[in-house]
């Protein structure tokens, strides 16, 4: 099962998710937080189709069945490397989708599963949205965004700022 490109492996003790085969799967009081969202092709929006994903918030990107994108018309644009849980490398082709859900549009960037690759949304699509987990209700809900302006940009101001790279 591919783990679309996951932010960190679980921790000992960790709580807010079950974890399976390395997935951090979001769950409500009834079972994993689901979302319906409509999937489109950028350049040709009157084809679209509604899919059930799974919310994801460990992984980085969406997964969408190769035969849901392709009946849409979207294609592979460049390949990537992804790594299953037990450390086994695999490629993927990945594209761009328009997903819209509860109100908000975005386009993302969207992995073409494979038979044994989860549906899920990734939180890059869910922050995309404007969307976020609820970590009490488990709910997805419209996020609270912040906007950095209005700064000074003195050398005194700008050291404040931290540019590490790793």
């Amino acid at each position: 099962m591919l783990a679309a490109g996951r932010n960190h492996e679980p921790r000992p003790g960790e709580m807010g998710g079950l974890y399976i085969l390395g997935l951090r799967l979001v769950r409500g009081s009834m079972g994993f937080t689901k979302v319906k969202v409509r999937i489109s092709d950028p350049e040709r929006r009157e084809l679209a189709e509604d899919v059930e994903l799974i919310v994801d918030t460990g992984a980085v990107y969406t997964i969408i069945p190769r035969e849901t994108l392709e009946r849409l018309g979207i294609r592979g644009r460049s390949r990537r490397r992804f790594y299953k849980v037990s450390k086994q490398a695999i490629e993927r082709d990945v594209g761009i989708a328009v997903v819209e859900a509860m109100g908000s549009e975005a386009g993302t960037t969207v992995i073409l599963g494979e038979t044994g690759d989860m549906p899920l949304l990734g939180v890059t699509a869910l922050g995309e949205l404007g969307l976020e987990v609820d970590p009490v209700t488990r709910q997805i809900k419209p996020a609270t965004l912040f906007l950095l302006r209005d700064i000074e940009t003195t050398p005194a101001h700008l050291s404040a700022i931290s540019t590490t790279t790793s």
